[in-house]
């Protein structure tokens, strides 16, 4: 597992991981759903691996990290789609930005030399 996705479950996510499943990745979604992601899993085929988190809450954010550092000893890049639409920007960083850079760091140790994208929606 190469490819870390956020939200990677659904919508862009879910798109991004099955592009490049289609070029010969390995990917490692993440998402609330237990139910969505195994349906992706089952969707994507066996280079897929979900992981359930929700990344809004810190338990969430400590289960995905530890789930991701079991897997996976280097990742290549960490693809950030995962986020709601925010009533307020204090909604906003604590639902979109906070989980985003905490998980970020909590994998610095694993993203030597990899890369971060964050991909949002229309505010």
């Amino acid at each position: 597992m190469d490819i870390v996705i956020t939200g990677g479950t659904s919508g862009i996510g879910y798109r991004i991981a099955k592009d490049l499943i289609a070029e010969g990745h390995q990917v490692i979604i993440i998402g609330q759903d237990a139910e969505k992601g195994r349906a992706s899993v089952a969707q994507l085929g066996k280079a897929a691996f979900f992981i359930q988190a929700d990344l809004a809450t810190k338990s969430g954010r400590n289960q995905a990290l530890a789930s991701i550092k079991y897997k996976v000893d280097k990742i290549h890049v960490l693809v950030h789609t995962a986020g709601v639409f925010p009533s307020s920007a204090e909604e906003n960083i604590k639902a979109n930005l906070v989980p985003h850079y905490q998980l970020t760091m909590g994998l610095a140790d694993r993203l030597t030399g990899g890369r971060v994208l964050i991909v949002t929606g229309d505010p």
